[in-house]
């Protein structure tokens, strides 16, 4: 008995194609997440960075797309300040934007809550002096509070 092969013809494209579908993954996260990443300094200042993907502003401020999605507590006390925009920046993928909050080293915590009607999942990228980055990943209307000492 005689297994069938795919023709010489399609046996070079099998690879492109494979490559094809890894990439289109591969960068399909950043659609499906919202993304922030909490950097902690060795003095116990930092800040928090939200990545955010320009069409998501459709058209509202940075303001109204952090409330719309996010609430971001220091301490005891709900995030109040103004952010730091950088358009620019080396790390940021083509279309992207940050806005930044600085913290202080009094700051004892930080808590994320993603807001239940969000449209997108939360990663939450956390990284120390020292030690590997860790990840939370947190579903619309899940919380998570991050102790800094």
């Amino acid at each position: 008995m005689r297994i069938q092969t795919l023709p010489n013809l399609v046996k070079p494209i099998l690879p492109v194609f494979a490559f094809l579908v890894v990439c289109f993954q591969a960068d399909a996260h950043f659609e499906l997440y919202h993304r922030i990443e909490v950097r902690i300094e060795a003095e116990g200042s930092g800040w928090v960075e939200v990545l955010i993907h320009e069409t998501d502003l459709a058209g509202s401020g940075i303001d109204a797309y952090l409330e719309k999605n996010f609430a971001i507590r220091i301490g005891n006390n709900p995030l109040d300040a103004e952010p730091v925009v950088d358009r620019t920046g080396t790390e940021l993928p083509d279309g992207y934007l940050s806005a930044s909050f600085a913290f202080s080293p009094q700051v004892e915590s930080l808590g994320f809550r993603l807001l239940s009607d969000s449209a997108k999942r939360l990663l939450l990228v956390v990284t120390r002096p020292g030690s590997f980055p860790k990840t939370r990943d947190l579903p619309p209307g899940d919380e998570f509070e991050l102790q800094l000492r």
